[in-house]
């Protein structure tokens, strides 16, 4: 299997237990991700999605 990187997963992601994927949960700051792998993203939606104006994201 080629390596992919999952940006943006939670720290008890099931990504964690595969084989071949690098994660980037909060800890590892899926921000910083700079290649080379293909990537399985799953951004945080809660400050553009539908219900953004309930959310309280990060300033960063």
């Amino acid at each position: 299997m080629n390596p992919v990187a999952a940006l943006f997963v939670r720290s008890d992601s099931v990504y964690k237990k595969m084989e071949g994927v690098e994660c980037f949960d909060m800890e590892r700051d899926a921000r910083t991700y700079d290649g080379p792998w293909p990537v399985v993203a799953h951004p945080p939606c809660r400050a553009w999605g539908n219900f953004a104006m309930f959310a309280k994201p990060r300033p960063d």
